[in-house]
């Protein structure tokens, strides 16, 4: 039996033990992975892995269940327990299944991994690098995915998306004697092998960082200033403010401090910001939403206007305000400004490269430490700091946007320029 019908088989069995509605996501996914470490390649695998995902509504309650045995028995089990949990869970008039729409095929990337194109880039990285950082400690892999999915409901969905791709990750420190600096790491997710290592979200630029940080200094005082993200950060803090402000749980709750506020500017008008799941140039996007939608690009803030939330189907349905079919996959417009006069415009500030925290509270506070960052004084990088906290508030910093740079970052998974932001507080 083919995962088509099997997954309308289950529909199928499901609707005949009483269910209202039924959902059935199944994923497959093959991986081939080729590990190095310590200047040798050690290590070549591969495995597929297929996941079953049924989502039941019976009486307006919602049960879901998730297996990967998918034996007649294993299978008959899961249908008994996801029938018996909507039986017992509570109802809400909200939970529903995605309607009919035409249906789909979806696809982006190669089938099979180019094993030996991989060994090549892998190779010829840790050769070169052992020659001009031969300090430096270095490990990572080059990861073949190809990964298909299917959708199906019972109001006659029919979906299947299919993404193969390349990720590359690379993990370093630099060490000289004694000394050691802080472990730094970076990856990019590509639909082809076209790069070389250097060539992956500023890893180069990463590693001299490494190599210079082996004498850190604190900062000389507590003062509040400006900090420059790097692209990397700039997606880690833009996440953690749509995700605690903009998605389900804080727009159901009404504790999100944006709710009620499209069509007001809420950030800097140099903030123009979208979640783009089918850009062509984000190997890490999406054809259809977890929930059963074709996916499209939302519009989040349009010169710091905010213009949408990013509500699923319950979402939408429980707050009666309009659903997103995206999330993440963000696309933050580049500016005009170069980072080397980003960085003279700053007195005193930060350039925060990797950042260690908590999640940010409900009305956008965070606090963290800033790791493999450098003290910025006079308009220039001063030194690396060590043991450093900044901390603020996500949505002040992003209304207080002094430059963001022509330069632009693509992961595979997100766009991001550099990003000047004020008020910030940076102490030892």
């Amino acid at each position: 039996m083919n995962m088509k019908e099997l997954c309308i088989k289950i529909i199928s069995d499901l609707q005949q033990r009483g269910a209202d509605k039924v959902a059935v996501t199944a994923d497959v996914s093959q991986m081939e992975e080729l590990q190095f470490e310590f200047n040798e390649i050690d290590l070549l695998r591969s495995f597929t892995e297929t996941t079953l995902y049924i989502k039941v509504i019976k009486d307006n309650k919602k049960a879901n269940i998730s297996l990967n045995q998918l034996n007649e028995a294993a299978i008959s089990k899961a249908m008994d327990s996801v029938m018996a949990d909507a039986e017992n869970s509570q109802p809400d008039p909200a939970y529903d299944i995605a309607p009919w729409q035409e249906s789909g095929v979806f696809h982006l990337g190669p089938e099979t991994a180019d094993r030996d194109r991989m060994y090549f880039l892998i190779d010829t990285f840790k050769e070169e690098c052992s020659k001009k950082y031969p300090g430096l400690r270095l490990e990572g892999n080059i990861t073949h995915y190809y990964s298909t999915q299917y959708y199906y409901n019972s109001n006659g969905v029919d979906f299947q998306q299919t993404r193969g791709g390349y990720v590359y990750v690379a993990m370093f420190s630099a060490r000289e004697g004694k000394k050691v600096s802080s472990f730094n790491y970076t990856y990019g997710n590509y639909v082809d092998l076209q790069k070389s290592y250097w060539d992956v979200s500023l890893l180069q630029e990463l590693i001299e960082q490494s190599v210079g940080s082996l004498e850190c200094k604190p900062v000389p005082a507590t003062f509040t200033g400006d900090v420059i993200l790097v692209p990397t950060m700039v997606d880690e803090f833009i996440s953690s403010l749509v995700n605690t402000q903009l998605t389900d749980r804080m727009i159901i709750t009404n504790n999100s401090i944006l709710k009620g506020r499209i069509g007001e500017k809420v950030l800097s008008e140099a903030v123009n910001l979208s979640s783009y799941p089918t850009d062509p140039d984000l190997a890490g996007g999406y054809f259809v939403t977890g929930d059963g939608f074709r996916s499209e690009k939302v519009d989040i803030f349009s010169a710091g206007v905010l213009q949408n939330y990013l509500l699923s189907h319950f979402g939408s349905r429980k707050t009666g305000l309009p659903m997103s079919k995206a999330g993440g996959c963000f696309v933050l417009e580049p500016g005009t400004d170069k980072l080397a006069d980003m960085i003279k415009g700053i007195d005193k500030g930060l350039l925060v490269v990797r950042f260690a925290g908590g999640n940010p509270s409900i009305n956008g506070d965070f606090s963290g430490v800033a790791k493999n960052s450098f003290y910025i004084e006079n308009g220039k990088i001063s030194y690396p700091v060590n043991e450093t906290m900044i901390s603020g508030n996500l949505l002040e910093i992003f209304k207080d946007v002094k430059g963001v740079s022509s330069d632009v970052l693509n992961s595979g998974n997100f766009k991001m320029p550099w990003v000047r932001c004020g008020g910030v507080t940076i102490s030892s």
